[in-house]
């Protein structure tokens, strides 16, 4: 029975790697659409329809619904399950859907949470239910976060379909001389992006604006679909600030956003006497990609859900983001400001802060780009083929092998020489008395064209070897090891390491793969280890900290050169280590005792100061 599962299973993934080989659609990153709802079976529909229409080609959804368990088994061009079970669509012409069922009722921010967490897209998308987008949507909304213009992304407003208690809808769309304002129901982002500024807050209405304004706190780069426009000028000085106004830019892409009639009612509530023109709305014409197909089902949704009521309404009785419809400006950037109410109060500030604080998360991405524990950030070229320690704590470390690599940014037009983290190796002692090794490797080159590989895992548990590939699980004492298509979760005590694999996208030299890698701390665990490392030290400061970054250009070649410098104590080459589990390198934690420190004042290594 084994043997024969064993055979389907590899049966079935062959046939997926060659269609993903013949049809390209591994050629793009993973993107994962965010699809919140309850009750609303027919806007389901029309959402899902929706996306299986968009343009981008490698897409999943992770629906998150609580109440009533959704039915979807009659949906021909969907491939449904729930998001544990590990699972791929039989066609490349099925739109693969994640279920994450709530058995109680969970506010949006504790349902988008749980999406960001399941999601296996290193990008996602939000997409409101009863909303229209036209095809091209994401493929263009995405765009700056592909070429590291953003990191997180909006629409704004470009047409509205309102609805008396019944009838058809009025169209309309943003005026010229209106006031146009970012859709927050509307976001893409890095998921990277999402751990490190703490998620979304346990809220049901603003929840979104509250992922923005953590990134407008951080220096995000927050885009329009056209404006690429950092909210802070400078994110390593509180000498110069944007006004919010430079993202009011009219959209490229076209969208409808839904005022419902009758029983509906909308989330964001208008004052009665407030018309559709006092928003900046001038009526219209229905906008061109709404089809007479789309506008049917649309009404359809829309007479159905007149009856039922909207969820996200009755979800007003749940906990609520502070409601004003647009982020504040963090406190560096409100000298002289004129209207207080556009600035972060020092109770806000702290109370973002408190969020942040209930666990700490560093990650390093692309090539690579270092993001540290407490905030700020870094580049990092390390030198082709060559070994170093990340994260160093007592009988834990994490190895990172760089290669170097030349690729092409901003859609060909910018040569880069840099490198990419290519393998990634834990090593740890185990069991009561510590005496027993585990040595687990995840090497990026073992992953195929499809992103994902056999025996892209291996490693040893107390010398008895094992690999692993997607769907696999295993334990070693207290070291759990979990596979999913393209990435790993390595869990020793507090610490979680996650390792994710990528394709290198516009190649000219170099890996075929690369990895990203994040690690977390939970509870005391940073403050108990006092662990160092390129990444890992970063848990043992008390703030930010910004070290050395690469300036990329718009057009022609550069080679990247930042190692970090002011925000690691002392030079990369003291990092280095001599082999995949080699342990020591001269701020070695590995052999250290865990200390009985105060987390809430931690030591701080080296004698860089924060200027974030």
């Amino acid at each position: 029975m084994h043997r024969a599962v064993s055979f389907l299973l590899l049966a079935l993934a062959c046939a997926f790697t060659a269609a993903a080989q013949v049809t390209g659609i591994h050629s793009k990153p993973l993107v994962s659409v965010v699809l919140v709802t309850c009750g609303r079976p027919e806007y389901l529909k029309l959402a899902l329809a929706q996306i299986h229409e968009q343009s981008y080609p490698n897409l999943e959804v992770v629906l998150v619904v609580d109440g009533t368990p959704v039915d979807l088994s009659r949906e021909p061009r969907l491939h449904v399950h729930p998001a544990s079970s590990f699972t791929t669509p039989s066609s490349t012409n099925l739109l693969d859907v994640r279920v994450v069922q709530f058995d109680h009722r969970a506010t949006v921010g504790e349902k988008r949470n749980a999406a960001v967490l399941t999601a296996r897209g290193e990008i996602l998308v939000h997409w409101d239910d009863d909303d229209l987008y036209d095809p091209t949507r994401i493929e263009a909304q995405i765009a700056p976060l592909l070429d590291n213009t953003a990191r997180m992304s909006a629409l704004v407003y470009s047409h509205a379909a309102a609805h008396a208690a019944d009838g058809p809808p009025q169209w309309y769309s943003v005026k010229k001389s209106g006031a146009a304002q970012v859709m927050p129901a509307s976001l893409a982002y890095k998921k990277s992006s999402a751990l490190a500024l703490g998620l979304f807050p346990n809220v049901s209405l603003g929840e979104d604006i509250g992922l923005i304004q953590a990134g407008l706190s951080s220096c995000e780069q927050l885009a329009t679909a056209r404006a690429f426009t950092k909210l802070c000028c400078s994110c390593h000085s509180s000498a110069r600030c944007c006004p919010l106004a430079a993202l009011l830019e009219h959209v490229a892409v076209p969208s409808v956003y839904t005022r419902h009639g009758g029983h509906a009612g909308n989330t964001w509530q208008w004052a009665e006497d407030r018309s559709m023109e006092s928003h900046g709305f001038g009526a219209s014409a229905r906008p061109r990609f709404v089809s007479d197909v789309l506008l049917q089902a649309y009404m359809a949704a829309e007479a159905d859900t007149s009856t039922r009521g909207a969820c996200d309404v009755v979800a007003r009785e749940l906990p609520t983001f502070t409601e004003h419809t647009f982020p504040k400006l963090p406190p560096r950037c409100c000298e002289g400001s004129a209207d207080p109410s556009r600035c972060l109060t020092k109770a806000e500030v702290e109370g973002r802060a408190r969020r942040r604080l209930q666990y700490s998360y560093a990650y390093g991405e692309q090539d690579p780009h270092l993001h540290f524990a407490h905030g700020g950030r870094a580049d990092f070229r390390g030198r082709d083929n060559q070994i170093y320690n990340f994260l160093s704590a007592p009988n834990l470390a994490v190895n990172v092998k760089t290669e170097a690599a030349s690729f092409k940014l901003h859609g060909g037009k910018l040569t880069v020489d840099g490198s990419f983290m290519t393998e990634a190796h834990i090593v740890a002692r185990v069991g009561g008395t510590k005496r027993k090794w585990a040595n687990v490797s995840f090497w990026a080159s073992k992953l195929n064209d499809a992103n994902w590989g056999w025996r892209m895992i291996g490693g040893s548990c107390g010398g008895h070897h094992f690999n692993l590939g997607p769907g696999g699980v295993k334990t070693c004492e207290e070291l759990s090891i979990k596979v999913d298509l393209s990435s790993a979760t390595f869990s020793l005590g507090n610490w979680t390491i996650i390792a994710r694999g990528n394709a290198v996208y516009d190649r000219l030299s170099g890996p075929t793969h690369r990895l990203d890698v994040d690690f977390k701390s939970h509870g005391d665990a940073a403050a108990r280890s006092l662990p160092h490392g390129i990444v890992g030290q970063s848990f043992s400061w008390s703030s930010a900290r910004n070290g050395k970054t690469d300036e990329y250009p718009a057009t022609g070649y550069y080679k990247t050169a930042a190692m970090a410098e002011g925000a690691i104590q002392g030079e990369a080459a003291m990092y280095e280590v001599l082999g995949p589990y080699a342990t020591r390198f001269a701020f070695s934690r590995f052999d250290g005792e865990e200390q009985t420190v105060s987390p809430a004042s931690p030591p701080v290594f080296g004698d860089a100061s924060a200027t974030d």
